[in-house]
């Protein structure tokens, strides 16, 4: 008589055959229980082993993935009282996409090798349902902070922001308690647009002298479409990248 584990029960059944392996141990066992007759298959202690170890780099690669995916959603949940970590939440959010595919990869395959060990009563069912979660979380945030702005962009911000005693003079007899919403161009590497998008957006925002590289960067990549963006792309979105995009863009011009 042998017992049989189940992952809801244990129940018994009765050996009436065996089939050893080459080694001469036994690899297949027929069991008759109360359910029909069963066919198992015992592994060798060197695939248990290896099957182990499987799992173990699995399970490794997979808590990576998930210490990846929670440090991007406990920067997103920042961003509410640091707006300053917004352009770094919109590079890292990039990454979740990727992140989920390699966890559905390494979950698969620990819970291949929980199977092929018997031990599926081992397996976290609920583990992707919360990782799934946190990456929801996280693109709701950043859709929240994201400029509807490579077509409008709401000057009160920089109003609010820098404003304060830095008016442009040119403008210092205006009221400023509340500036209109102003459409920003956009370009997709048209070289007949250039000249245009470049003095327009210039005009907008470099007048405004305390306007930091970190915003104008997040702001010109956001007017930029098709060749333009795919340009830009691999450029990071911090402070110190600002010139580099505009000689990106003016490179491209060159080119065409």
């Amino acid at each position: 008589m042998v017992v049989l584990r189940d992952p809801l029960e244990w129940r018994l059944g009765r050996v009436t055959g065996i089939e050893p392996g080459a080694d001469g141990v036994v690899r297949v066992m027929h069991v008759l229980t109360t359910r029909g007759m069963l066919t198992l298959t015992m592994a060798a202690d060197h695939e248990i082993d290896r099957e182990t170890r499987a799992k173990s780099l699995a399970v490794l690669k997979r808590a990576t993935v998930v210490s990846n995916i929670k440090s991007i959603h406990a920067l997103a949940v920042r961003v509410a009282d640091e707006p300053d970590l917004v352009p770094q939440l919109l590079v890292a959010i990039t990454d979740l996409d990727s992140l989920w595919s390699q966890f559905k990869i390494e979950d698969d395959s620990v819970l291949s090798s929980l199977v092929k060990l018997n031990a599926t009563n081992d397996y976290d069912t609920g583990l992707p349902a919360e990782v799934r979660g946190l990456i929801t979380a996280s693109k709701a945030i950043a859709d929240q902070v994201t400029l509807k702005g490579a077509d409008l962009i709401d000057m009160s911000y920089i109003q609010n922001k820098f404003l304060g005693s830095q008016i442009p003079a040119d403008d210092s007899g205006k009221s400023y308690s509340r500036l209109p919403e102003i459409p920003l161009p956009t370009f997709d590497g048209d070289l007949r647009d250039w000249v245009t998008f470049r003095n327009s957006f210039k005009s907008l925002l470099d007048k405004w002298p305390n306007l930091s590289d970190t915003d104008k960067i997040y702001y010109l990549v956001g007017c930029l479409k098709g060749d333009a963006a795919e340009a830009v792309r691999g450029i990071p979105l911090s402070g110190d990248n600002y010139h580099l995009v505009w000689s990106t863009l003016t490179g491209l011009i060159v080119r065409v």
